[in-house]
Parts: C-alpha cells; structure tokens; sequence
C-alpha cells in the first residue's frame, strides 16, 4: 500500500525472494530530520556493498531497513512510502562488542554472529542479512578473502541483503558477483569549514573519506612525520586519502590526446598514459591513493616583470629544481616514516607518482585537495 505521509501498510508477495522500498526512513528519527532513501533486493542485485566515510548514514541505513521489515511481519505500519517483500528472516551483525568474561574479541564475536546468520540460510524462509563494517577486526588481506568467500557463500544460498565497509577494497567483491551485486556509497562535503552529510544513497563507490577532517575538527593536529599534536597548530602535509580507481575523466583525456593536443610530451602518450588513467596499472594490487599537496617556492629572486621581449615566459614550477624531483623525494620520505620500506614484495610496495595532469587533479580532489 502506497502511501503520501511517509507511513504505510507493508504489501506481501509471493515467489522469489524480494524486497523493495521506496522513501524508507528510521521510524525513531523525527521526520523534519529524516532522509529517506529507496532500496531494491531481489535477484539483481542480492547485495548492495555500501561504502561511505564516517557518520555518513552506512549503519543508520541497515538498521532502518532491519526494523522496517520486523514491523511489517508484525502487522505493522512501517516507515516508508511503499514496502513490498516476500517473507524474510532477519539477520543482523551490527555494534557488536568483545567480552573479557567471555574471553571473546570483537572480531570473534562477529565471525560467530555470521555464522549463525550462514545457519539461518538452511531455514524455511529466505535471509534478508545486515552486516555493519564487515570483519573489521582482521587485516586487509585476510579480510578481502574472507569477505568475499562469505558473501558469495550468502548469495549462492538465496540471501539478499547488505553490507557496509570503510575498506574500498572490498568494493571489488561486487565485481566479481556480476549483476548479483551493486555498488551504492554515502558522501559528505565541506561547507563553511564543516563536514556536511546529506545521508542520500548514491550508485558506485565512494571516492573520498573524511576521518581526517573529522580528527581536525576535535583538535587533532598532524605533523609531516606522521604523528599528531592536539591543538599544535602544525600544517597538515599529507592531504588526504582517496580509492585506487580509474581517473573519471579517463575518456576525455583520451579524446584530448586523440585529437593531437599533446604535441610532442611523448610522457602523455607513452606507457606513463595508463597509469594517468588508472592507478592499478602501476600497482596492480593498488586499493588507496596517498595524495599531497606542496607550494612551490623557490628562493631565487627571479623577476615576474616582462620587460625583455626577446625572452620568453618561465613558469614558476620550473624556476627551481625538477618538481617531479622535488615531490618525489619527500613521497619516499614519507612512505619510509610510515614503514613502507623498499623491502617489502613487488606487489605490496609502495609506489611514488608526481605529475600534473587532469588525473592527478581528480585524484587529489578526492582525497580532499583542492587544486
């Protein structure tokens, strides 16, 4: 039953399993705040992987969804405009917490809730599954396998459901489920200074994060090295951190190079091309991107006056030594003081990149630069 005051009565349906909502909100947010949001589940896509920064709206939306679907099998009104479902059993892994009587971690605790969620699969009713900051409690590496093996393992049993991430790593895993799965992201912006949340559910992964800002806006502050002063004032060097993806703005680079814009800077058609459109052809196992911003000032006294008309223009980032050079020593530096030694594998090391194309811009602009 469709309703126009953002209530209605929940609409069942028979066959495979489904769930759709449209302008679903949490029934405990007041409706002058409430944002609402439509969700679709069913055969294409089983499971949406929502990314997003923090306080983004990425565990709000689980368990506005959760509660939703336990008050429409209860007979109840639900929160939303339209909600039409097939029969669902509801598992949940969201705020959990280790217990020292127990003698149990948190992660612990997660992987045991999943596999009670795994067990409910073999039940009479299909699985509607709501897994906040899936395996947060393990490296990167084990949790991109472990991950993935688990949500196949949810899909392949005929769940629907969602789970949330800040490791865009994991993004990949609805890649390889094909139509099974899709991508959505929650986002911010600065505004006068401040992080502003609109708690809109977009499509694809998110691009930027915001834990940074968010540890700035409490005081922090962080030095070159690394470390952090407490309302020290220091200038931040390391701008920011953004996803490892192709550069948005690939196909008209491509265009632009086509049309015979880059002259002889044979450095814009090379092999160096590829990395310019997607970082992972630098660094296959690429997941973030580190990126930096620096003024370039030299302590040279050249002159801006043009009064020789035999002499040409010199740009300012060319006054002084190579700002390749420049900017990637100090990447090195960087990735040293972080650990990131020149011993580690192949495929794991660090790579420097220094450059000022389109791309390179998009990048920074994700990270939370702005050029």
């Amino acid at each position: 039953m469709r309703s126009t005051i953002g209530r209605s009565f929940p609409e069942f349906v028979e066959g495979k399993v489904s769930l759709e909502v449209e302008g679903v909100c949490h029934p405990l947010i007041p409706a002058s705040q409430a944002v609402r949001n439509d969700v679709r589940l069913g055969s294409a896509p089983q499971v949406l992987m929502v990314s997003g920064s923090n306080m983004s709206g990425k565990s709000t939306l689980l368990r506005t969804l959760g509660i939703n679907v336990v008050l429409a099998q209860a007979g109840a009104p639900v929160r939303a405009r339209r909600l039409r479902l097939t029969p669902l059993a509801v598992g949940a892994s969201i705020k959990l917490s280790d217990s020292l009587q127990g003698g149990v971690s948190r992660f612990y605790a997660e992987i045991l809730r999943i596999r009670q969620i795994l067990d409910a699969t073999a039940g009479t009713l299909p699985v509607l599954f709501l897994i906040d900051e899936f395996l947060a409690g393990t490296n990167s590496h084990d949790r991109r396998i472990g991950a993935e093996a688990l949500v196949r393992g949810l899909v392949n049993r005929g769940a629907v459901g969602l789970v949330t991430t800040h490791d865009l790593a994991l993004a990949d895993i609805a890649g390889s489920l094909g139509e099974r799965a899709a991508n959505v992201h929650f986002e911010d912006h600065i505004e006068d200074g401040k992080i502003r949340f609109d708690y809109v559910m977009r499509p694809g992964v998110v691009r930027k994060s915001n834990a940074l800002e968010l540890m700035r806006s409490v005081g922090w502050r962080f030095d070159g090295r690394g470390s952090s002063r407490a309302g020290a004032g220091v200038r931040v060097r390391v701008g920011g951190c953004g996803a490892a993806v192709p550069a948005p703005e690939t196909a008209r680079y491509r265009e632009w190079v086509a049309s015979g814009y880059a002259g002889e800077m044979r450095y814009l058609t090379d092999r160096r091309a590829a990395v310019r459109e997607d970082p992972r052809n630098l660094l296959e196992s690429a997941r973030s991107i580190i990126c930096v911003g620096k003024l370039y000032q030299t302590p040279w006294p050249h002159s801006t006056r043009f009064n020789d008309e035999e002499r040409g223009w010199i740009s300012r980032y060319a006054w002084g030594d190579d700002y390749h050079d420049v900017l990637r020593r100090g990447l090195e530096r960087l990735a040293a003081r972080m650990g990131w030694s020149s011993t580690r594998s192949a495929s794991t090391r660090p790579r420097c990149w220094s450059g000022r194309t389109r791309a390179s811009r998009d990048w920074a602009g994700s990270a939370g630069i702005r050029v």
